[in-house]
């Protein structure tokens, strides 16, 4: 069986063979994602006979202050947690946040962005390159994988069998990435990360019910938890800027399982897209002036 940094490595090879690959062709799948995006907006405005005025601001702006930032400060926790697995020099909350926001930031890029600022803030914190990778690449699998586990069981639960092939593939993702995780780290830090993703497939769920509630439609919890799996394995595509598009058509065509319109589905999870970049960019912009304020004061107070 192939050794941990023998996977890393692979994984990093492949990781610049894609970011090169994107970089080639960064243009054409902007301007594709963009395109599908945008007809994708319209047409669901269309069918849902929707106009801007039609959305409740309430629960937008829930998304927008409350569970967006949450959400920044989730993946600070879990940045922490990946520097004390690799055994890396400590950050602080406050410089996890900063590298988190700009990280989800940098995924409105055509490529992986918020992976490689991740893998840069593990080896600034002297984690090995490979190591780094294996990291973010693992996490982000059981990421993925934990929110195709859990709308596998709402589809088991409603009695599809396509909820059992979901399911099984989560679990099969899931499985060798806990067993390198334990292998670094043991079962107290194994336990923490799964606890961890498991809220943060919980919070995305919440922000999901919020999508939907600006578009007026009342969903149970469930239902969220399954768009949940479309959200989260559209963001990971790196074809598209935050996999823009990816996740809504997606979403779109999963639609019908649980009861719901595609249209209604495509609109909510783009509202969720857009209104959460748009808080991580305010975030982001915030943490800038406030560092080049404070730079300032400090060097007038050198000066004097």
């Amino acid at each position: 069986m192939a050794s941990f940094d023998d996977i890393s490595t692979r994984l990093l090879e492949a990781l610049h063979g894609r970011v090169a690959f994107l970089r080639k062709h960064r243009t054409p799948f902007t301007i594709a994602a963009s395109v599908i995006f945008l007809v994708g907006l319209v047409w669901s405005f269309q069918k849902l006979n929707l106009s801007l005025s039609d959305l409740d601001i309430w629960p937008a702006l829930g998304l927008f202050f409350v569970m967006a930032p949450l959400g920044i400060l989730y993946g600070a926790i879990g940045l922490m947690i990946l520097v004390h697995i690799a055994g890396g020099t400590k950050i602080n909350l406050a410089e996890s946040v900063k590298i988190t926001a700009y990280a989800q930031l940098a995924e409105s890029l055509p490529l992986p962005g918020g992976a490689i600022v991740r893998t840069a803030a593990l080896m600034k914190s002297g984690v090995k390159t490979t190591k780094s990778v294996g990291l973010v690449v693992a996490t982000a699998i059981l990421w993925i994988s934990m929110a195709a586990l859990g709308a596998g069981g709402v589809l088991i639960a409603q009695g599809s069998v396509l909820g059992y092939a979901l399911f099984g593939v989560g679990l099969l993702a899931v499985l060798p990435v806990i067993t390198w995780i334990f292998k670094l780290s043991g079962v107290g830090i194994t336990a923490l990360i799964i606890f961890h993703r498991m809220v943060g497939v919980v919070m995305m769920a919440i922000r999901i019910l919020l999508a939907f509630a600006i578009v007026k439609l009342a969903v149970s919890f469930e239902t969220a938890l399954f768009f949940t799996f479309a959200n989260i394995a559209g963001s990971a595509t790196s074809l598209a800027p935050a996999g823009l598009g990816v996740g809504e058509v997606f979403a779109a065509a999963m639609a019908d399982l649980v009861k719901v319109l595609p249209a209604t589905a495509f609109l909510a999870i783009a509202l969720n897209r857009i209104i959460g970049l748009m808080s991580c960019a305010s975030l982001v912009g915030f943490i800038s002036l406030f560092e080049s304020r404070f730079k300032k004061l400090s060097s007038m107070r050198n000066a004097s």
